[in-house]
């Protein structure tokens, strides 16, 4: 069959119908594409896996040379923490106690925004006067010159106001910190950091070679008196004085390390008031979701009824089948711990959930007990191991 034969055929072919499911098509198909090119380069900034490596070498470039200088430690940490789970965006609201613990007045402080360009920072005031001497929105960091030397030993605040929204869906990195049910709002994503960040380095030799850097330092010698110094967890804070106001949904339960002090409905909001007893890592994580609640309590094998440990399991309905073996094991735990490592707190709870590339199953959101008598590792190889 010839060229024009074909024509003919195709023509008596294409009738009404199939020339409106073309059009339908095709204006489907430019519609989703307008809409996808709406989220990823109006609503959100256009980034690929290569820009986000970028980002963390020029971060390397930009901030390494300050490593050794000499930063305060969080020693203190309240905070208000309004999650919108039906939003997907969360506020905070709230303080840090700083101290200088070190040996050198501090004449710099340099605040890190892991969430970069994606958190609104409402409010930033430091208790000491000061002046801003960089502010680099793309990489996330703040630079202060103080007027006056921090001495050593001596004490000011940072107070702050920040918000991560979250506007239709990017490129890739999608923000599941606040979702319609089971929210994970880690400390370290919507909260500043003080000083240089090592994490935000590239780690592997081969994508540091693609950008001609040099490979990465190792971690120093397990008895490196210096890196037996410094947390391995979070450098900037040692143990912190910890206390938050959850809110979230009026249907959900809102979980933070300590212990509950209050909980009440405020309109459309649920609250919940949360204290440690005593300082804590600061490591820790803001979970919301619509929990359902396993309760037991734990008897001391001495027949001492004045130390029983209520225990409580957060979990999503429907997930059951595990809830025996995680009480049985808990109850073991706490046991054996109490007969080798002394009595410890007097509650524990565990929520099993997790998002934000790592797992709480372990529950330090929810476990005042655990957040006591973690094990912080050391700035040193092989301190992770034995962390817990």
């Amino acid at each position: 069959m010839d060229a024009w034969h074909r024509e003919q055929l195709a023509r008596a072919r294409l009738r009404a119908t199939t020339l409106s499911f073309a059009a339908l098509a095709g204006l489907a198909f430019v519609g989703f594409g307008g809409w996808i090119f709406y989220n990823t380069n109006v609503l959100n900034r256009y980034e690929n896996a290569t820009d986000g490596q970028r980002h963390r070498v020029d971060y390397e470039n930009a901030y390494k040379r300050f490593a050794a200088e000499p930063q305060p430690k969080i020693v203190a940490v309240k905070v208000d923490v309004d999650l919108y789970p039906s939003e997907q965006r969360v506020r905070v609201r709230g303080s840090y106690t700083l101290t200088n613990r070190g040996a050198a007045p501090v004449t710099v402080l340099q605040l890190n925004f892991a969430a970069g360009q994606s958190l609104v920072i409402r409010r930033l005031e430091l208790g000491v006067a000061n002046r801003l001497a960089e502010d680099n929105a793309v990489l996330g960091v703040r630079r202060y010159q103080l007027e006056s030397p921090l001495a050593p030993g001596a004490s000011t605040t940072l107070a702050f106001d920040l918000e991560l929204p979250n506007h239709g869906f990017k490129n890739e990195g999608s923000n599941t910190s606040v979702v319609y049910n089971g929210s994970f709002a880690n400390g370290r994503l919507v909260l500043p950091g003080l000083g240089d960040n090592a994490d935000t380095e590239l780690e592997r030799d081969h994508d540091r070679r693609k950008f001609g850097l040099a490979p990465k330092e190792r971690l120093r010698d397990r008895d490196d008196p210096q890196g037996l110094m410094v947390n391995g967890l979070d450098k900037d804070a040692d143990y912190v004085a910890f206390e938050t106001t959850l809110t979230t949904d009026s249907d959900q339960i809102a979980i933070a390390p300590g212990y509950l002090q209050r909980e009440w409905l405020e309109g459309d909001r649920r609250h919940f008031h949360y204290k440690m007893d005593a300082p804590i890592a600061n490591f820790f994580s803001f979970q919301s979701g619509r929990y359902e609640v396993r309760k037991d309590v734990w008897h001391r094998d001495d027949g001492s009824t004045a130390g029983d440990v209520p225990i409580e399991i957060y979990y999503q309905k429907g997930h059951e089948f595990n809830l025996d073996s995680m009480l049985a094991s808990t109850k073991t735990a706490l046991s054996y711990n109490s007969k080798k490592f002394g009595q410890g707190g007097s509650r524990t709870g565990a929520p099993t959930l997790g998002f934000g590339g790592f797992s709480k199953a372990f529950a330090l959101a929810r476990n005042p007990r655990c957040h006591r008598h973690v094990s912080s590792p050391r700035h040193v190889e092989r301190s992770r191991r034995i962390s817990r």
